[in-house]
């Protein structure tokens, strides 16, 4: 066969392969090569680029958990209802003298109880007089002092102060501690007692902070 058969002609066509295809291979294979290049760099770059999200994500949490909340609030005016664990008398108490009781009602403001049922409170007998004659009357004047509002925890309140003179009382509402009893009652000699378990309703003097 000669140099310029048929044979040859077709040994030349697969030795030297069309230059469009060549470049069309080129192409696809540098193609690849970017597509994998840029694969890698975005792996790369979202695992990076998703450490700064979390830790932004972490931070505001941190920030939110360690943002103090706002203090729950026992507004001026609400009522704040005790059983005294003590009997008080005009006979019988000083002035300054503190009193106990507990919370008879829990504290609620707009339907959420700030200070459950059964707390302990602590009172002070703001006056106390007592009667040296039937002409001479007796006066017995009482306020709240602190209230616990958990265990071992104490808040400092200014409420109203609940007098009565001669068994007839003066300031906020006494309940009596039984049906048809007067509350606070008179001894045989025309002093004020307030029997063990009486029921006292004082209000808030002034808006009052809970922390917790």
């Amino acid at each position: 066969m000669t140099a310029g058969g048929p044979g040859s002609r077709i040994r030349s066509r697969l030795e030297a392969p069309d230059p469009r295809a060549a470049a069309t291979l080129l192409s696809l294979i540098l193609f690849g090569l970017s597509a994998c290049l840029a694969g890698c760099q975005l792996d790369s770059r979202g695992s990076v680029s998703a450490r700064p999200v979390t830790a932004l994500a972490a931070t505001g949490s941190r920030r939110a958990s360690s943002e103090p909340t706002s203090p729950m609030v026992i507004p001026r005016g609400t009522p704040v209802a005790i059983r005294l664990l003590q009997a008080i008398g005009s006979r019988t108490v000083e002035q300054q003298e503190f009193f106990d009781g507990e919370l008879a009602d829990a504290v609620v403001v707009d339907g959420r109880t700030l200070i459950p049922a059964g707390g302990r409170v602590r009172g002070r007998v703001l006056a106390a007089k007592k009667s040296q004659s039937p002409g001479d009357p007796a006066s017995l004047s009482l306020g709240l002092d602190s209230i616990e509002v958990a265990e071992g925890e104490w808040i400092y309140v200014k409420t109203t102060s609940l007098s009565a003179r001669r068994g007839s009382h003066k300031g906020h509402s006494l309940i009596p501690p039984a049906a048809g009893a007067a509350g606070a009652h008179p001894s045989e000699h025309a002093d004020i007692l307030f029997p063990v378990r009486s029921r006292l309703v004082f209000l808030m003097r002034e808006d009052q902070a809970i922390d917790r």
